[in-house]
């Protein structure tokens, strides 16, 4: 399953660096990643993909700016086109996020999931249970939790409590923190979880 989301970024990030330096003009370069994205039939793919773009745009602006002498008079072309592919590639993820099923991630519960994951680990972190179990691969674990948004709710489920039932047969982790992390995410996106652990 990692394979397949690499595979959307990586797509994202080779098509970008193949098109960057061709296309000066905003609407044209937008023309081709809307014609590239249409090899994706899953509006979470396409997501995964305009998100990848919008990452590298992103990228390129901000380390433009650090040189732009330009910029504070208005007349950087570069900083103009960077600009208005931003915005029409965030129109296209609204459009695509108001086009997702119930049983897909919204942003929104994606960022609140993150959030949670990582009150857990910072919780870890502070009180030095990183000494107790293996904080790396833990870490690694509820990381990797972060690239499977592209699954609808229900298989990221499995994977998370699969996960979890993993950690806690290798005493990675206990009862009690698999039961917070279930609380943790089912309080955010409470459609999603099912009480696999009580």
């Amino acid at each position: 399953m990692t394979t397949e989301m690499n595979l959307i970024k990586k797509h994202a990030d080779d098509y970008f660096n193949r098109v960057i330096n061709d296309v000066s003009d905003s609407e044209r370069f937008i023309s081709y990643v809307r014609r590239n994205a249409i090899r994706y039939v899953k509006s979470a793919d396409k997501i995964v993909f305009f998100e990848r773009m919008a990452l590298q745009i992103k990228i390129r602006y901000d380390r433009h700016l650090l040189h732009c002498s330009l910029y504070d008079m208005c007349s950087c072309r570069f900083a103009t086109f960077y600009e208005g592919v931003l915005f029409v590639l965030q129109e296209e993820l609204n459009k695509l996020e108001n086009s997702l099923l119930p049983t897909d991630f919204k942003s929104f519960e994606r960022e609140n999931i993150n959030i949670s994951l990582k009150k857990i680990v910072n919780k870890i972190n502070d009180l030095e249970l990183g000494n107790v179990l293996d904080y790396g691969v833990f870490v690694k674990e509820i990381e990797e939790l972060k690239d499977y948004y592209y699954l609808n709710k229900k298989i990221w489920n499995q994977l998370l409590i699969g996960k979890l039932t993993e950690m806690l047969g290798r005493k990675m982790v206990s009862v009690a923190l698999c039961k917070e992390i279930i609380t943790l995410v089912n309080d955010v996106c409470p459609s999603i979880l099912i009480k696999e652990l009580e």
